[in-house]
């Protein structure tokens, strides 16, 4: 079967780009014929089967209606965290079915900020897809309110089986974590940085533990302004924690996978999430995570995971301590995790999917 990905590449934070990257290597490896349609030129690359296409027909020679016919593809997936409507028109263009993979928890509120044109594609291009993949329940609810057929509609988290985490992942990150001998305790947090992602808990989160006398160093990860950068370190700074708590910017893939092998625990501080890729990716590399009780995937243990108030930073401080309480970093890793299996169930599904629809 030939299969055409239309989507984002990374930037590599999870969600949508990074699945759609993975996705394409797991299916390249089980033999499917996979290419992926990108719209944006500075992602072009070829190794790994990546074409940069233009949405608009001023430039016919990577216009995406044309690159996609010349694949002649069996399959037409598109991913978007909203719903990418015109794709519904390309599929019928080309006689190929059509399946939808939303990832975005807040495709409702940015749905009701769509023009009432917009609302009606919209429907229209949901009724036109032989499946539609939600990446929660929630998200299967709303859009069978919107036309998909109920009959039509899979929800599939969209966790997908990790990369080799022992493979080429991007070398030890000493210069953010230090030597991996000593008692230094490492947590990271990832995310954008706005509001819902809850950022701005960490500064005075990390002066607590400072008070409690604990040796570590906070990471964050992600893309940032100068001046969404300088806001946060603004508040670090207010805390006093300009050596324990680092922006580190945007990193690679690699480097991110790397990372939290290094690290000893992923704190979520994000207030909602469709699924939350980021907490099973770094619970099978080992770190005992915290995420908040929002997310309705995820059940505390007590052990390596852990679940605190939704925003609530005096909250996440205790459930931290808890946690860090008779904590090691010296010891062993444990890298049981029942997200692996849970991942591989997804992508059997998703390929379950692509034959039920190509019928």
């Amino acid at each position: 079967m030939k299969i055409a990905l239309i989507g984002p590449f990374p930037p590599p934070l999870g969600g949508v780009s990074t699945n759609v990257r993975r996705l394409s290597e797991l299916l390249r490896r089980d033999g499917y014929d996979v290419r992926t349609f990108v719209e944006a030129p500075a992602q072009e690359n070829r190794a790994e089967n990546a074409h940069w296409h233009s949405s608009r027909p001023t430039r016919p020679g990577n216009w995406l209606p044309r690159a996609v016919r010349a694949f002649k593809p069996d399959l037409l997936h598109s991913h978007s965290s909203t719903l990418r409507k015109y794709d519904a028109f390309l599929a019928g263009w080309l006689g190929t079915p059509l399946v939808y993979q939303i990832y975005g928890e807040r495709f409702p509120e940015q749905y009701r900020q769509w023009s009432f044109p917009a609302r009606r594609l919209a429907g229209w291009a949901l009724g036109r897809a032989r499946r539609v993949i939600p990446a929660s329940s929630d998200l299967a609810a709303f859009v069978e309110t919107l036309g998909a057929n109920p009959k039509n509609v899979v929800t599939i988290p969209c966790l997908l089986p990790l990369e080799d985490p022992d493979g080429e992942s991007g070398g030890f990150p000493e210069e953010l974590v230090g030597s991996r001998g000593g008692k230094r305790i490492v947590l990271v947090t990832s995310g954008f940085y706005e509001a819902h992602y809850g950022l701005n808990l960490v500064p005075q989160v990390a002066a607590t533990l400072r008070k409690h006398g604990l040796d570590f160093v906070w990471i964050i990860v992600g893309p940032a302004s100068r001046e969404e950068h300088g806001k946060l370190q603004a508040k670090i700074a207010r805390a006093g924690m300009e050596k324990l708590v680092i922006q580190a910017g945007e990193l690679s893939r690699k480097r991110m996978l790397a990372l939290l092998q290094a690290a000893d625990f992923y704190v979520r501080t994000k207030s909602s999430d469709s699924f939350g890729i980021v907490v099973a990716e770094a619970h099978q590399l080992g770190c005992r995570c915290l995420f908040a009780d929002s997310n309705p995937y995820f059940r505390p243990d007590g052990k390596r995971l852990f679940s605190y108030r939704t925003g609530a930073g005096e909250d996440l401080t205790q459930t931290l301590l808890a946690a860090l309480a008779g904590y090691d970093p010296r010891r062993p890793r444990e890298r049981e995790s029942p997200f692996r299996a849970a991942a591989a169930e997804n992508y059997r599904r998703i390929r379950q999917v692509y034959r039920e629809a190509g019928r």
